[in-house]
């Protein structure tokens, strides 16, 4: 019984990566920009922080916006990818 699920498993494995390696390779990269996205979101909401409350040597509020319109580029380049990716499906 056992054996024949791995052999299952294994035909059905094979047949999801069959000639679905460059989409793999956009979903991975996808998905790796987004973790660094969202560690880049954590960073800039902790720097507002840090300048609201008057922490001494946090940033500028203009050095802020421009984080702020990087990680809203970032999104939408994301979201491109994700569209792109959809697309070649």
């Amino acid at each position: 019984m056992k054996n024949k699920l791995k052999a299952e498993r294994k035909k059905y494995t094979t047949q999801f990566y069959k000639k679905n390696h460059i989409t793999f390779l956009i979903a991975l990269f996808a998905t790796l920009l987004t973790a660094a996205l969202n560690l880049w979101i954590a960073w800039v909401m902790q720097q507002m922080i840090d300048s609201v409350s008057g922490v001494p040597g946090s940033l500028n509020l203009s050095v802020l916006s421009w984080c702020v319109a990087g990680v809203i580029v970032a999104i939408i380049m994301l979201k491109g990818i994700n569209y792109g990716d959809s697309l070649c499906k």
